[in-house]
């Protein structure tokens, strides 16, 4: 496959066409529909040019894709009853393509983003995360810690709404 995608060099082998189809098998395995669909209809079944249309899509440092990705980092936000983990992955999306255009994003700046956009019901949470984050030195850290909080407070609330519930047949009964 690295021949494939590699520069073309003239006087290739002659399976180079095989190689070219497994590389493009092998993205088309790996890749979101949205990343498919900037080169499906231009590159069908071409590996080397599939690979080097999502290359200059994800790796361009175009003013408008840069602004693009600072504006989605700034206003992600999650809707109440939603999922932390989605929410942090779009946030690294957007960060991991602003660092991949060569700009240098602050972890700190990643976790204010993160904190900013979860609902008002995670305000428990916010302030807990706020007040340590001088404790949390990576995003790798601050993910994990997020994570827990998120899935205790679930199971807390879980319990709680079981709790009640189980009241109010009991006093049924």
């Amino acid at each position: 496959l690295h021949k494939a995608i590699s520069p073309k060099i003239e006087n290739c082998d002659s399976d180079f066409a095989d190689k070219n189809s497994m590389a493009y098998a092998e993205l088309v395995q790996v890749l979101d529909q949205k990343s498919l669909l900037l080169f499906i209809t231009d590159a069908a079944d071409d590996g080397r040019i599939a690979l080097d249309i999502s290359r200059k899509h994800f790796a361009s440092t175009e003013k408008s894709r840069v602004l693009a990705l600072y504006a989605e980092l700034k206003t992600i936000t999650m809707m109440d009853h939603g999922d932390v983990t989605i929410h942090i992955i779009r946030a690294e999306r957007a960060t991991t393509g602003l660092q991949a255009s060569g700009k240098t994003i602050p972890d700190t700046m990643v976790m204010a983003m993160v904190l900013k956009g979860l609902p008002e019901s995670y305000k428990p949470i916010i302030v807990v995360h706020i007040t340590q984050l001088d404790q949390v030195k990576t995003f790798r850290d601050f993910k994990a810690a997020l994570s827990n909080s998120a899935n205790t407070e679930a199971l807390r609330t879980n319990n709680v709404l079981q709790s009640a519930q189980h009241k109010t047949i009991s006093v049924k009964s």
